[in-house]
């Protein structure tokens, strides 16, 4: 199987695996919206009747400050939203039972160069998973002089792993797994779950 078979097979797993986790995210999200939508509605039009009644003579003014001021608000809690549904995404990764995440590292490793050998680093929950289940199992598959092997001591990860050669250095890391995530469908997620 090519490299880039390979690779487009795990970013579809991936991306699968995080519609799912992202579509039960946005129900959550909804609702929370809606709340925090009459929350600041509720307080624009407070803020309003009040600057109207002291200051009428900056009324123009004050009311563009105020709305400047909740579209930001809006803003910002939209961007929080969208932070927790990525957040939501990496718990559930991070809770995915073994068999299935022991699956997903074997696809990661297999689409690393496969003439590159190298080190795999870990936290210290998946290094012996990786060490004693998955590197084996992947080196039966790959040509001598290019075999994978764990690192000695972990590394401060929430999951996933970095693989190391001497030529370069591959970021299978979940965090760098959902960072990548976010740059493709943050846009497309607040979309989604913001229209009106």
């Amino acid at each position: 199987m090519s490299i880039d078979k390979i690779r487009n097979e795990l970013i579809a797993d991936a991306q699968t695996e995080a519609g799912r986790t992202l579509r039960s995210a946005e129900r959550a999200a909804e609702q929370q919206l809606a709340k925090a939508r009459e929350q600041i509605k509720a307080e624009t039009e407070r803020k309003t009747r009040d600057l109207q009644a002291e200051l009428e003579a900056n009324r123009n003014l004050e009311l563009i400050k105020v709305r400047s001021a909740n579209g930001l608000e809006i803003l910002s809690r939209k961007n929080e939203i969208v932070e927790k549904i990525f957040e939501d995404a990496t718990k559930q990764f991070e809770q995915l039972p073994q068999d299935q995440y022991v699956a997903l590292l074997e696809r990661q490793l297999l689409s690393v160069d496969p003439n590159a050998p190298g080190e795999v680093h870990a936290n210290p929950r998946d290094l012996p998973l990786l060490r004693d289940q998955v590197i084996p199992k992947v080196n039966e598959q790959r040509r001598d002089g290019a075999k994978f092997s764990a690192a000695e001591q972990p590394i401060d990860v929430r999951g996933g792993f970095i693989f190391r050669s001497q030529r370069f250095e591959l970021d299978n890391t979940l965090e760098a797994i959902v960072r990548r995530l976010k740059e493709t469908l943050a846009v497309e997620i607040a979309t989604e779950i913001f229209r009106d």
